[in-house]
């Protein structure tokens, strides 16, 4: 049987809190319904003047996001700073969609470190690169 991003996230998420490697944050994204309550029972819900209410990020956002630490050169005062890091989970097979390339393009424009990951590995070579 196959992974699927899920697992393979997961098994992200551990090996780098593992390898002190970064801070990850999974993105999480829904669509749900919002209105006045009518009428509640054990498995129904009633709204009146319902709309629909999207949440979460950007289409194309990475499914994990966050930073790794960064020691600045003796030049730049010897600080540590925090570098914005993101993580596109997919399968062997996977392939990222027009929307997340642009993104991933964005973001790396700007600085920001990450890729696609499709093992822990991968991850792991990605947040540490620079």
């Amino acid at each position: 049987m196959s992974e699927n991003e899920h697992d393979i996230q997961n098994k992200i998420r551990l090996a780098v809190g593992k390898a002190q490697a970064g801070v990850l944050f999974r993105a999480n994204v829904g669509v749900g319904w919002n209105g006045e309550i009518v009428n509640r029972s054990a498995n129904r819900l009633v709204l009146s003047n319902p709309h629909r209410l999207a949440t979460g990020l950007p289409n194309g956002f990475p499914d994990l996001f966050g930073y790794r630490k960064t020691k600045i050169t003796p030049e730049m005062i010897g600080k540590e700073i925090a570098v914005f890091a993101f993580l596109e989970i997919k399968t062997k097979k996977g392939k990222p969609t027009e929307a997340q390339q642009r993104m991933h393009e964005f973001l790396k424009k700007d600085g920001a470190i990450g890729g696609i990951a499709r093992s822990p590995e991968e991850a792991l070579k990605l947040l540490n690169e620079m």
